[in-house]
């Protein structure tokens, strides 16, 4: 096995994502920041469950509670399952908290 795909695999089992990027222009005429669109963006992902609050919150640059404001603010319900649970554990791990 080659020593990429063996990080590769290492990695995944570590719990790390791939990830990808993605470029967007935004017409002026839309009279939105890329802060607003990038917030936009994590709410439209946490709404339909494609992402956790605390993953959602990341994405948009706002700590969990501020995120949890905005979201009361557009009317979205909070919910906490098991993959935020999840989270907040391997943060209190690498915190040392746990």
């Amino acid at each position: 096995m080659s020593s990429r795909l063996a990080q590769m695999r290492l990695g995944r089992l570590r719990g790390q994502r791939k990830r990808r990027r993605m470029h967007l222009e935004i017409p002026d005429d839309l009279g939105i920041t890329q802060e607003q669109a990038r917030l936009d963006f994590a709410v439209g992902l946490y709404s339909s469950r494609a992402a956790s609050l605390a993953r959602a919150a990341r994405l948009a640059g706002h700590s969990r509670l501020e995120f949890q404001r905005i979201l009361a603010e557009r009317g979205i319900p909070v919910t906490y399952d098991a993959s935020d649970l999840d989270e907040d554990i391997a943060t209190l791990k690498q915190l040392g908290q746990l």
